[in-house]
Protein backbone atom coordinates (compact mmCIF):
# COMPACT_ATOMS: atom_id res chain seq x y z
CA UNK A 1 0.00 0.00 0.00
CA UNK A 2 1.39 3.01 -1.53
CA UNK A 3 -0.78 6.16 -0.39
CA UNK A 4 -0.76 6.07 3.33
CA UNK A 5 -2.81 9.46 4.12
CA UNK A 6 -4.61 12.49 2.49
CA UNK A 7 -4.93 15.93 3.94
CA UNK A 8 -7.81 18.67 2.44
CA UNK A 9 -8.34 21.78 2.92
CA UNK A 10 -11.36 24.11 1.29
CA UNK A 11 -12.20 20.73 -0.91
CA UNK A 12 -16.23 21.29 -1.20
CA UNK A 13 -17.27 20.66 2.77
CA UNK A 14 -14.13 20.68 4.42
CA UNK A 15 -12.48 23.80 4.97
CA UNK A 16 -9.89 23.95 7.50
CA UNK A 17 -7.28 20.84 7.14
CA UNK A 18 -8.79 17.61 7.54
CA UNK A 19 -6.11 14.26 7.60
CA UNK A 20 -7.54 11.28 6.51
CA UNK A 21 -5.20 8.22 7.55
CA UNK A 22 -5.69 4.92 5.16
CA UNK A 23 -5.25 1.74 5.77
CA UNK A 24 -5.66 -1.90 3.80
CA UNK A 25 -9.52 -1.39 4.71
CA UNK A 26 -10.72 2.00 5.18
CA UNK A 27 -14.29 2.36 6.04
CA UNK A 28 -16.21 5.68 5.23
CA UNK A 29 -19.63 5.53 6.96
CA UNK A 30 -22.03 7.93 8.66
CA UNK A 31 -24.87 9.84 7.40
CA UNK A 32 -26.07 11.17 4.58
CA UNK A 33 -24.64 14.24 3.36
CA UNK A 34 -22.04 13.95 5.82
CA UNK A 35 -19.17 14.03 3.00
CA UNK A 36 -18.45 10.01 2.82
CA UNK A 37 -17.95 10.70 -0.69
CA UNK A 38 -15.93 13.96 -0.86
CA UNK A 39 -12.94 12.06 -0.22
CA UNK A 40 -12.89 9.49 -3.25
CA UNK A 41 -14.01 12.45 -5.28
CA UNK A 42 -10.68 14.36 -3.83
CA UNK A 43 -8.68 10.84 -5.09
CA UNK A 44 -10.68 11.63 -8.82
CA UNK A 45 -9.50 15.05 -8.80
CA UNK A 46 -5.95 14.25 -7.86
CA UNK A 47 -5.50 11.79 -10.93
CA UNK A 48 -6.89 14.43 -13.25
CA UNK A 49 -4.58 17.01 -11.96
CA UNK A 50 -2.01 14.39 -12.25
CA UNK A 51 -2.63 12.42 -15.36
CA UNK A 52 -4.60 15.16 -17.71
CA UNK A 53 -3.88 18.25 -16.43
CA UNK A 54 -7.46 19.22 -15.62
CA UNK A 55 -7.67 21.17 -12.88
CA UNK A 56 -11.11 22.41 -13.36
CA UNK A 57 -12.30 18.71 -14.16
CA UNK A 58 -15.99 18.06 -14.58
CA UNK A 59 -16.09 14.93 -15.83
CA UNK A 60 -13.31 12.38 -14.88
CA UNK A 61 -11.61 9.54 -16.59
CA UNK A 62 -12.20 6.93 -13.97
CA UNK A 63 -16.57 7.29 -13.61
CA UNK A 64 -19.17 8.03 -16.28
CA UNK A 65 -22.18 10.73 -16.00
CA UNK A 66 -23.49 10.03 -12.48
CA UNK A 67 -20.28 11.51 -11.69
CA UNK A 68 -19.62 14.80 -12.05
CA UNK A 69 -17.29 17.29 -10.40
CA UNK A 70 -18.12 20.18 -11.30
CA UNK A 71 -15.40 22.03 -12.20
CA UNK A 72 -12.92 24.14 -9.70
CA UNK A 73 -16.63 26.22 -8.96
CA UNK A 74 -18.07 23.64 -7.39
CA UNK A 75 -14.81 21.70 -5.87
CA UNK A 76 -14.02 25.14 -3.81
CA UNK A 77 -14.99 25.15 -0.24
CA UNK A 78 -18.19 27.65 -0.37
CA UNK A 79 -17.90 28.45 -4.01
CA UNK A 80 -15.49 31.13 -3.10
CA UNK A 81 -12.73 31.54 -5.72
CA UNK A 82 -10.65 33.92 -2.70
CA UNK A 83 -10.02 30.55 -1.34
CA UNK A 84 -7.33 27.68 -2.56
CA UNK A 85 -7.80 23.77 -2.65
CA UNK A 86 -4.98 22.15 -0.78
CA UNK A 87 -4.50 18.43 -1.64
CA UNK A 88 -1.47 16.54 0.54
CA UNK A 89 -0.60 12.94 0.01
CA UNK A 90 1.68 10.79 2.20
CA UNK A 91 3.50 7.89 -0.03
CA UNK A 92 5.32 5.15 1.13
CA UNK A 93 8.67 4.95 -0.34
CA UNK A 94 11.39 1.99 -1.71
CA UNK A 95 14.94 2.09 -0.53
CA UNK A 96 15.89 1.71 -4.28
CA UNK A 97 13.92 5.16 -5.39
CA UNK A 98 16.50 7.31 -6.03
CA UNK A 99 19.36 6.54 -8.63
CA UNK A 100 22.93 7.45 -7.50
CA UNK A 101 24.63 10.09 -9.32
CA UNK A 102 28.29 9.47 -10.62
CA UNK A 103 28.72 13.15 -11.57
CA UNK A 104 31.69 14.38 -9.86
CA UNK A 105 35.54 14.02 -10.20
CA UNK A 106 37.98 14.17 -7.61
CA UNK A 107 37.70 17.80 -5.48
CA UNK A 108 40.75 17.02 -3.23
CA UNK A 109 40.35 20.78 -1.64
CA UNK A 110 36.26 20.72 -1.58
CA UNK A 111 35.54 20.47 1.92
CA UNK A 112 38.20 23.35 2.85
CA UNK A 113 36.70 25.50 0.18
CA UNK A 114 33.31 25.07 1.94
CA UNK A 115 34.02 25.36 5.84
CA UNK A 116 37.54 27.50 5.22
CA UNK A 117 39.20 25.52 8.51
CA UNK A 118 42.42 23.16 7.36
CA UNK A 119 41.10 20.96 10.16
CA UNK A 120 37.80 20.11 8.49
CA UNK A 121 39.32 19.34 4.71
CA UNK A 122 38.59 16.09 3.50
CA UNK A 123 38.50 14.51 0.21
CA UNK A 124 35.68 14.53 -1.67
CA UNK A 125 33.63 11.44 -2.65
CA UNK A 126 34.42 10.73 -6.32
CA UNK A 127 30.37 9.33 -7.06
CA UNK A 128 28.22 10.34 -4.98
CA UNK A 129 25.05 8.16 -4.38
CA UNK A 130 22.06 9.96 -2.71
CA UNK A 131 21.19 6.66 -1.30
CA UNK A 132 24.27 7.71 1.06
CA UNK A 133 22.30 10.42 2.90
CA UNK A 134 18.69 10.06 1.40
CA UNK A 135 17.40 7.30 3.62
CA UNK A 136 13.54 8.68 4.05
CA UNK A 137 10.48 6.09 4.21
CA UNK A 138 7.60 8.76 2.96
CA UNK A 139 7.66 11.15 0.98
CA UNK A 140 4.22 14.21 0.62
CA UNK A 141 2.99 16.13 -2.57
CA UNK A 142 1.27 18.61 -1.88
CA UNK A 143 -1.28 20.12 -4.86
CA UNK A 144 -2.41 24.16 -4.86
CA UNK A 145 -5.47 25.46 -6.78
CA UNK A 146 -6.22 28.60 -6.82
CA UNK A 147 -8.30 30.74 -9.34
CA UNK A 148 -6.82 33.32 -11.71
CA UNK A 149 -8.47 36.11 -12.08
CA UNK A 150 -5.71 37.25 -14.58
CA UNK A 151 -7.03 33.81 -16.81
CA UNK A 152 -10.79 33.83 -15.51
CA UNK A 153 -10.10 29.71 -14.49
CA UNK A 154 -8.44 28.09 -12.47
CA UNK A 155 -4.73 27.17 -12.16
CA UNK A 156 -2.20 24.79 -10.26
CA UNK A 157 -0.64 27.37 -7.86
CA UNK A 158 2.12 25.14 -6.00
CA UNK A 159 3.76 21.81 -6.26
CA UNK A 160 5.19 21.06 -2.91
CA UNK A 161 7.67 17.82 -1.71
CA UNK A 162 8.46 16.85 1.80
CA UNK A 163 10.15 13.95 3.12
CA UNK A 164 9.72 12.34 6.13
CA UNK A 165 7.21 14.50 7.51
CA UNK A 166 9.49 17.92 7.12
CA UNK A 167 9.00 19.98 3.79
CA UNK A 168 11.66 20.05 1.58
CA UNK A 169 10.76 22.43 -2.00
CA UNK A 170 7.91 23.77 -3.75
CA UNK A 171 7.26 24.49 -7.14
CA UNK A 172 4.97 28.00 -7.65
CA UNK A 173 3.51 29.47 -10.03
CA UNK A 174 2.18 33.06 -10.65
CA UNK A 175 -1.47 33.71 -11.52
CA UNK A 176 -0.53 35.45 -14.94
CA UNK A 177 1.53 32.18 -15.87
CA UNK A 178 4.71 34.71 -16.38
CA UNK A 179 6.98 32.82 -13.83
CA UNK A 180 7.18 29.72 -12.53
CA UNK A 181 9.87 29.06 -9.60
CA UNK A 182 11.25 27.22 -7.01
CA UNK A 183 10.37 28.36 -3.83
CA UNK A 184 11.14 28.06 -0.09
CA UNK A 185 13.61 25.61 -0.50
CA UNK A 186 14.98 23.88 2.29
CA UNK A 187 18.26 23.46 2.10
CA UNK A 188 18.83 22.42 5.85
CA UNK A 189 16.70 19.03 4.91
CA UNK A 190 18.11 16.36 7.78
CA UNK A 191 17.52 13.51 4.78
CA UNK A 192 20.68 15.28 3.20
CA UNK A 193 22.75 14.43 5.44
CA UNK A 194 26.07 12.92 5.21
CA UNK A 195 26.79 10.69 8.38
CA UNK A 196 30.37 9.87 8.69
CA UNK A 197 30.22 6.79 11.41
CA UNK A 198 34.11 5.68 11.17
CA UNK A 199 35.17 8.64 12.26
CA UNK A 200 35.94 9.31 15.61
CA UNK A 201 34.26 11.71 16.07
CA UNK A 202 30.80 11.22 13.74
CA UNK A 203 29.31 13.83 12.45
CA UNK A 204 26.87 14.89 9.65
CA UNK A 205 27.97 17.10 6.98
CA UNK A 206 24.98 18.39 4.76
CA UNK A 207 26.57 17.05 1.42
CA UNK A 208 23.42 17.94 -0.70
CA UNK A 209 23.66 21.92 0.90
CA UNK A 210 27.48 21.92 0.02
CA UNK A 211 26.99 20.84 -3.69
CA UNK A 212 23.86 23.50 -4.01
CA UNK A 213 25.48 26.10 -2.65
CA UNK A 214 28.42 26.06 -5.13
CA UNK A 215 25.81 26.14 -7.59
CA UNK A 216 24.20 28.98 -7.16
CA UNK A 217 24.29 32.52 -7.08
CA UNK A 218 25.08 34.17 -3.02
CA UNK A 219 22.08 36.25 -3.28
CA UNK A 220 19.93 33.02 -2.78
CA UNK A 221 20.86 32.79 0.69
CA UNK A 222 20.85 36.52 1.53
CA UNK A 223 16.96 36.79 1.05
CA UNK A 224 15.42 32.85 0.95
CA UNK A 225 12.35 34.40 2.03
CA UNK A 226 12.22 36.66 -1.38
CA UNK A 227 14.16 34.97 -3.72
CA UNK A 228 14.05 31.77 -5.49
CA UNK A 229 15.32 29.90 -8.81
CA UNK A 230 13.58 30.14 -11.65
CA UNK A 231 12.42 26.74 -13.46
CA UNK A 232 12.79 27.23 -17.01
CA UNK A 233 10.51 25.29 -19.94
CA UNK A 234 7.98 24.02 -17.96
CA UNK A 235 3.96 23.37 -18.51
CA UNK A 236 2.46 24.96 -16.00
CA UNK A 237 4.16 24.52 -11.96
CA UNK A 238 3.63 21.01 -12.44
CA UNK A 239 6.63 19.25 -13.65
CA UNK A 240 6.84 17.02 -16.82
CA UNK A 241 7.07 13.41 -15.68
CA UNK A 242 9.73 11.59 -17.09
CA UNK A 243 11.79 14.57 -17.85
CA UNK A 244 14.38 16.77 -15.69
CA UNK A 245 13.77 19.88 -14.00
CA UNK A 246 15.86 22.42 -15.66
CA UNK A 247 17.00 25.90 -13.86
CA UNK A 248 17.28 28.92 -15.30
CA UNK A 249 21.06 29.81 -16.39
CA UNK A 250 21.12 33.39 -14.59
CA UNK A 251 20.40 31.65 -10.91
CA UNK A 252 24.30 29.97 -11.83
CA UNK A 253 27.12 31.33 -11.15
CA UNK A 254 29.74 32.54 -13.90
CA UNK A 255 33.06 30.80 -14.49
CA UNK A 256 34.99 33.24 -13.21
CA UNK A 257 32.97 33.42 -9.56
CA UNK A 258 33.95 30.27 -8.48
CA UNK A 259 36.64 29.18 -6.74
CA UNK A 260 40.39 28.24 -9.28
CA UNK A 261 39.60 24.54 -10.47
CA UNK A 262 35.97 24.28 -10.08
CA UNK A 263 34.06 21.83 -12.88
CA UNK A 264 31.09 24.07 -13.23
CA UNK A 265 29.03 21.93 -15.40
CA UNK A 266 29.59 18.52 -12.97
CA UNK A 267 28.08 20.88 -10.28
CA UNK A 268 25.17 21.94 -12.65
CA UNK A 269 24.58 18.56 -13.91
CA UNK A 270 24.76 17.24 -10.37
CA UNK A 271 21.68 19.94 -9.18
CA UNK A 272 19.91 18.94 -12.18
CA UNK A 273 19.74 15.64 -11.74
CA UNK A 274 18.76 15.33 -8.41
CA UNK A 275 16.57 18.09 -8.34
CA UNK A 276 14.63 16.06 -11.07
CA UNK A 277 14.64 13.23 -8.99
CA UNK A 278 13.57 14.91 -5.45
CA UNK A 279 10.87 16.47 -7.81
CA UNK A 280 9.31 14.19 -10.18
CA UNK A 281 10.00 10.45 -8.47
CA UNK A 282 7.26 11.01 -5.66
CA UNK A 283 4.86 12.51 -7.84
CA UNK A 284 5.25 9.62 -10.59
CA UNK A 285 5.08 7.50 -8.00
CA UNK A 286 1.55 8.69 -6.52
CA UNK A 287 0.54 9.28 -10.70
CA UNK A 288 1.09 5.77 -11.10
CA UNK A 289 -1.11 4.56 -7.68
CA UNK A 290 -4.08 6.70 -8.69
CA UNK A 291 -4.02 5.59 -12.38
CA UNK A 292 -4.55 1.93 -10.62
CA UNK A 293 -7.60 3.47 -8.93
CA UNK A 294 -10.99 2.05 -9.76
CA UNK A 295 -14.27 3.23 -8.83
CA UNK A 296 -17.33 1.32 -8.34
CA UNK A 297 -20.49 3.40 -7.74
CA UNK A 298 -23.70 2.67 -5.43
CA UNK A 299 -25.50 0.95 -8.30
CA UNK A 300 -24.53 -1.09 -10.91
CA UNK A 301 -26.15 -2.27 -14.07
CA UNK A 302 -27.18 -5.57 -14.90
CA UNK A 303 -25.68 -6.17 -18.58
CA UNK A 304 -27.98 -6.95 -20.98
CA UNK A 305 -29.03 -10.30 -22.40
CA UNK A 306 -26.72 -10.21 -25.62
CA UNK A 307 -24.12 -8.70 -24.00
CA UNK A 308 -20.80 -8.14 -26.00
CA UNK A 309 -17.35 -6.77 -23.77
CA UNK A 310 -15.90 -3.52 -24.48
CA UNK A 311 -12.56 -4.43 -25.88
CA UNK A 312 -10.95 -1.49 -25.39
CA UNK A 313 -10.38 -0.90 -21.85
CA UNK A 314 -12.19 1.86 -20.00
CA UNK A 315 -11.55 2.58 -16.12
CA UNK A 316 -14.69 4.93 -16.56
CA UNK A 317 -17.15 1.41 -16.83
CA UNK A 318 -16.02 0.29 -13.16
CA UNK A 319 -18.36 3.21 -11.83
CA UNK A 320 -21.49 1.21 -13.18
CA UNK A 321 -19.94 -2.00 -12.73
CA UNK A 322 -19.75 -3.32 -16.48
CA UNK A 323 -16.19 -3.60 -16.51
CA UNK A 324 -16.38 -6.59 -13.69
CA UNK A 325 -18.52 -7.98 -16.53
CA UNK A 326 -15.55 -7.47 -19.46
CA UNK A 327 -12.94 -8.63 -17.10
CA UNK A 328 -14.97 -11.57 -17.00
CA UNK A 329 -15.47 -11.62 -20.64
CA UNK A 330 -12.16 -10.95 -21.47
CA UNK A 331 -10.93 -12.87 -18.61
CA UNK A 332 -8.37 -16.61 -18.31
CA UNK A 333 -9.73 -19.23 -17.44
CA UNK A 334 -7.74 -19.15 -13.91
CA UNK A 335 -9.23 -15.81 -13.33
CA UNK A 336 -13.09 -16.90 -13.76
CA UNK A 337 -12.65 -20.05 -11.96
CA UNK A 338 -10.95 -17.92 -8.58
CA UNK A 339 -14.29 -15.68 -9.22
CA UNK A 340 -16.53 -18.81 -9.40
CA UNK A 341 -15.25 -19.96 -6.61
CA UNK A 342 -15.52 -17.19 -4.15
CA UNK A 343 -18.94 -16.74 -5.38
CA UNK A 344 -20.22 -20.25 -4.75
CA UNK A 345 -17.85 -21.84 -2.22
CA UNK A 346 -19.69 -22.75 0.98
CA UNK A 347 -16.30 -21.51 2.78
CA UNK A 348 -16.04 -18.03 0.68
CA UNK A 349 -19.27 -16.37 -0.19
CA UNK A 350 -21.40 -18.75 0.03
CA UNK A 351 -24.04 -16.97 -2.57
CA UNK A 352 -25.11 -20.09 -3.70
CA UNK A 353 -24.15 -19.06 -7.22
CA UNK A 354 -20.88 -19.21 -9.41
CA UNK A 355 -20.01 -17.92 -12.49
CA UNK A 356 -19.38 -19.64 -16.00
CA UNK A 357 -18.10 -18.42 -19.00
CA UNK A 358 -19.22 -20.31 -22.35
CA UNK A 359 -17.48 -20.47 -25.52
CA UNK A 360 -18.91 -21.32 -29.22
CA UNK A 361 -17.24 -20.75 -32.18
CA UNK A 362 -19.10 -19.25 -35.08
CA UNK A 363 -19.77 -21.06 -38.46
CA UNK A 364 -21.38 -19.74 -41.38
CA UNK A 365 -23.75 -22.49 -42.14
CA UNK A 366 -22.97 -21.73 -45.97
CA UNK A 367 -19.60 -22.55 -45.26
CA UNK A 368 -17.54 -25.75 -46.80
CA UNK A 369 -16.79 -26.53 -43.25
CA UNK A 370 -20.58 -26.66 -41.87
CA UNK A 371 -20.99 -28.97 -45.50
CA UNK A 372 -18.57 -30.96 -43.98
CA UNK A 373 -19.64 -31.33 -40.58
CA UNK A 374 -23.44 -31.84 -41.80
CA UNK A 375 -22.58 -34.89 -44.42
CA UNK A 376 -20.53 -36.54 -42.30
CA UNK A 377 -17.22 -35.66 -44.46
CA UNK A 378 -15.54 -33.61 -41.72
CA UNK A 379 -12.56 -36.55 -41.03
CA UNK A 380 -11.81 -36.65 -45.24
CA UNK A 381 -9.72 -33.97 -44.68
CA UNK A 382 -9.43 -33.74 -40.86
CA UNK A 383 -6.27 -31.99 -40.54
CA UNK A 384 -6.64 -28.52 -43.07
CA UNK A 385 -10.43 -28.86 -41.54
CA UNK A 386 -9.02 -29.16 -37.96
CA UNK A 387 -6.80 -26.00 -38.78
CA UNK A 388 -10.19 -24.14 -40.48
CA UNK A 389 -12.07 -24.89 -37.03
CA UNK A 390 -9.42 -23.72 -35.01
CA UNK A 391 -9.46 -20.52 -36.70
CA UNK A 392 -12.89 -19.82 -36.37
CA UNK A 393 -13.57 -16.41 -34.42
CA UNK A 394 -14.98 -17.08 -30.85
CA UNK A 395 -18.02 -15.55 -28.96
CA UNK A 396 -18.27 -16.12 -25.29
CA UNK A 397 -21.32 -15.93 -22.73
CA UNK A 398 -21.03 -15.47 -19.39
CA UNK A 399 -23.81 -17.74 -17.62
CA UNK A 400 -24.29 -17.49 -13.60
CA UNK A 401 -24.72 -21.01 -12.41
CA UNK A 402 -27.52 -21.75 -9.69
CA UNK A 403 -25.57 -24.40 -7.20
CA UNK A 404 -28.29 -25.76 -6.09
CA UNK A 405 -30.37 -26.36 -9.03
CA UNK A 406 -27.68 -26.73 -10.85
CA UNK A 407 -28.82 -24.86 -13.90
CA UNK A 408 -27.40 -22.29 -15.42
CA UNK A 409 -29.35 -18.54 -15.31
CA UNK A 410 -28.92 -15.11 -16.74
CA UNK A 411 -28.10 -12.29 -14.59
CA UNK A 412 -31.74 -10.76 -15.39
CA UNK A 413 -33.36 -14.37 -14.21
CA UNK A 414 -32.38 -13.74 -10.41
CA UNK A 415 -32.17 -11.02 -7.77
CA UNK A 416 -30.92 -8.31 -8.30
CA UNK A 417 -28.22 -8.90 -5.28
CA UNK A 418 -25.80 -11.13 -7.52
CA UNK A 419 -25.21 -8.47 -10.01
CA UNK A 420 -24.82 -6.20 -7.36
CA UNK A 421 -21.84 -8.07 -5.80
CA UNK A 422 -20.37 -9.69 -8.54
CA UNK A 423 -18.70 -6.00 -9.39
CA UNK A 424 -17.22 -5.83 -5.85
CA UNK A 425 -15.75 -9.56 -6.23
CA UNK A 426 -14.12 -9.22 -9.50
CA UNK A 427 -12.90 -5.52 -8.77
CA UNK A 428 -11.33 -7.12 -5.25
CA UNK A 429 -9.78 -10.05 -7.08
CA UNK A 430 -8.32 -8.17 -10.02
CA UNK A 431 -4.42 -7.73 -9.22
CA UNK A 432 -4.68 -4.73 -11.71
CA UNK A 433 -6.86 -3.00 -9.73
CA UNK A 434 -4.35 -1.41 -6.76
CA UNK A 435 -7.06 1.09 -4.92
CA UNK A 436 -10.34 0.21 -4.86
CA UNK A 437 -13.48 2.48 -4.11
CA UNK A 438 -16.44 1.08 -3.21
CA UNK A 439 -19.62 2.77 -2.64
CA UNK A 440 -22.30 0.82 -0.84
CA UNK A 441 -20.73 -2.69 -1.30
CA UNK A 442 -23.21 -4.27 0.32
CA UNK A 443 -26.41 -2.99 -1.59
CA UNK A 444 -29.05 -5.16 -1.88
CA UNK A 445 -27.24 -8.17 -0.50
CA UNK A 446 -28.30 -9.95 2.99
CA UNK A 447 -26.78 -9.21 6.28
CA UNK A 448 -25.53 -13.27 6.39
CA UNK A 449 -23.48 -12.10 2.64
CA UNK A 450 -21.86 -9.01 4.18
CA UNK A 451 -20.26 -10.64 7.04
CA UNK A 452 -18.62 -12.69 4.60
CA UNK A 453 -17.82 -10.10 2.11
CA UNK A 454 -15.58 -8.74 4.85
CA UNK A 455 -13.97 -11.86 4.86
CA UNK A 456 -12.96 -11.26 0.74
CA UNK A 457 -11.43 -7.71 1.74
CA UNK A 458 -9.35 -9.10 4.16
CA UNK A 459 -7.89 -12.27 2.33
CA UNK A 460 -7.22 -10.15 -0.79
CA UNK A 461 -5.40 -7.10 1.35
CA UNK A 462 -3.09 -10.04 2.80
CA UNK A 463 -2.52 -11.62 -0.73
CA UNK A 464 -1.65 -8.13 -2.76
CA UNK A 465 0.20 -6.62 -0.46
CA UNK A 466 -0.14 -3.26 -1.74
CA UNK A 467 -4.53 -3.83 -2.34
CA UNK A 468 -6.16 -0.85 -0.63
CA UNK A 469 -10.31 -1.02 -0.01
CA UNK A 470 -11.96 2.40 0.72
CA UNK A 471 -15.51 1.01 1.65
CA UNK A 472 -18.56 4.54 1.84
CA UNK A 473 -20.86 2.83 3.50
CA UNK A 474 -24.58 2.63 5.49
CA UNK A 475 -24.22 -0.31 7.29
Amino acid sequence: MRIKSLTLENFKGISSPVKIEFKPITLLFGPNSAGKSTIVQALHYAQEILSRQNVDADLVAGADDSLNLGGFRNLVHGHDLSRVIRLQFEIGLDEDMFEPFPLLESEDDFYDWFYKSAEAAEPVKTHYDIRDSFSVETATVSLEIAWSNFFGRPFLKKYGIGFDGQHFASIEAKPDGKEVAITDFNHDHPAFFLHDEESPEPKAVPYFFILFSLSVKPSYFDYPAVTHLLVDGQDGALPRWNSKITIAENCFLEREDWYEGADVESYIQMIHGQLSQLFVRPGEILQRELERFCYIGPIRKIPARNYNAVRTDSSSRWANGLAAWDRLYLGSDEFITQVGEWMGSDNHLDSGFSIKVRRFKMLDVESPLYQALVNATFLDDSEDQLGQLAGLPERREIVIVDEKRMVQVCPQDIGVGISQLLPVVVGALDEEVNILAIEQPELHVHPSLQCRMGDLFIHQVHEQSDKMFLLETHS
